[in-house]
């Protein structure tokens, strides 16, 4: 086993800033708007309404990173509860996702970044910015963990200060317009934004993947996991209510966000927001690719992958192989237009990931004498959301799962013949 390998380098903070950036990437700069358009004056407290639950998978999460250390998070929880197939068959889907949504932020990051740099985002130099961005990650990755974590350290005060300011900012200077708490009046509306609202939340959990590298990781975990995703929802409803406060209805052209900092203070208050959109997707492109190739390490450890994934850089202590592997594809797949229908699938793939380790929780909570009845609950409502979740994807979606849950079961199986062993 490679596990002990790793390096335990990442501290409270340094984990807490990984779940922070794993949900807060290009959502927040653009989700304002649609918002108010399906809820109106009611939209910060619909944030809250949907951060609450949320909170019981983060608790679930945090119960099963209390009870292991290992790296991989989901993949180890899955494998330790349902066995090899289902830690592989979570890991695949979960690497599919995170490939998607890094492929997908790194046209976005570009897409900015020709604010300030125009043909940035288009021909040859497109290609060659994309090279120079996943290389200069893949490098700092491979680099050492201990780097890594403290360049989001930066990334995220960055992301966070603009945004805080324009909270500040607006509900001073608009506190006459500030929305009283109020219940959304169209139910049909608000469902056609729920699903963006819940999964603007999702990410947290790459924390987990990082266990291996985390100091005291069983205690460490579950207060960054709990603690982002409080934190993630304050933030959220005081953006969105500075946000109703300072457009009083008015649609923005551009962006929402660049927009309300515009009102609030001219057009440096635009590129400052659009500043903080680029460092907030960078941010998230430099938390993906700091613990997605941890995925590939996890399931090359326990033999679902070829044992190059699982090789550790003798000087630097980082799987440096999966972290090269991963920004390979990410490079290609960001190359092209390959990744934009494996977004579709992307959320679906999630809550899947999400209901097995909710289940994983429910039978180790079986298998523990004396568990409290409470223990339950944050489980069993977490899996009740995962199912809701599940039930609003579009057709689609269903059919890109299963054709990457066939492709899945190919290559698990052809893994697991190589080695001569059964493939349960």
């Amino acid at each position: 086993m490679e596990q002990g390998k790793l390096r335990r380098e990442i501290g409270v903070f340094g984990a807490g800033f990984i779940a922070l950036n794993g949900i807060v990437g290009a959502g927040i700069f653009a989700m304002p708007q649609a918002l108010v358009d399906n809820a109106g004056a009611a939209s910060p407290y619909l944030i809250v309404a949907f951060g609450a639950p949320m909170i019981l998978i983060a608790l679930a999460f945090g119960a099963l990173a209390a009870r292991s250390e290992i790296t991989g998070g989901p993949v180890a929880y899955a494998h330790a509860a349902f066995g090899r197939s289902a830690g592989f068959g979570v890991g695949w889907l979960y690497y599919l996702a995170r490939l998607a949504s890094t492929a997908a932020n790194t046209n976005a990051f570009l897409t900015y970044f020709a604010v300030f740099a125009p043909g940035a985002d288009q021909g040859i130099v497109r290609l060659l910015a994309i090279l120079m961005l996943v290389g200069s990650l893949t490098a700092l990755n491979i680099a050492g963990i201990k780097g890594a974590v403290r360049t989001l350290s930066v990334v995220t005060l960055l992301k966070l200060l603009p945004l805080l300011a324009l909270v500040v900012g607006g509900l001073i200077l608009f506190s006459s317009t500030i929305p009283a708490p109020q219940a959304p009046t169209d139910a049909a509306a608000v469902s056609g934004v729920s699903l963006l609202l819940l999964y603007a939340f999702v990410g947290f959990e790459m924390a987990t993947l990082t266990a291996g590298e985390t100091r005291d990781a069983r205690r460490t975990l579950p207060w960054a996991l709990v603690g982002t995703i409080l934190a993630m929802t304050l933030l959220y409803f005081l953006v969105q209510l500075a946000y109703v406060a300072i457009m009083q209805g008015r649609a923005p052209e551009g962006a929402p966000l660049a927009a309300a900092a515009e009102a609030l203070v001219g057009k440096w208050g635009a590129l400052a927001m659009a500043a903080a959109a680029l460092v907030s997707i960078g941010g998230n492109l430099l938390a993906s690719s700091i613990v997605t190739p941890r995925l590939t390490f996890a399931m090359a450890d326990e033999g679902t992958l070829p044992r190059w994934f699982s090789a550790v850089h003798a000087r630097f202590g980082t799987p440096a192989n999966s972290i090269l592997a991963f920004g390979i594809v990410v490079g290609v797949l960001a190359t092209s237009s390959a990744f934009l229908w494996l977004a579709a699938m992307a959320a679906l793939a999630r809550m899947f990931v999400y209901l097995v380790c909710m289940g994983a929780l429910l039978k180790q909570l079986n298998a523990e004498a004396g568990a409290r009845l409470m223990a339950y609950a944050a489980p069993i409502l977490g899996a009740l959301l995962c199912v809701w979740a599940v039930a609003q994807a579009k057709p689609d979606a269903w059919v890109f799962l299963a054709v990457f849950a066939i492709v899945g079961a190919a290559i698990y199986a052809a893994a697991r013949w190589r080695l001569g062993r059964p493939t349960l």
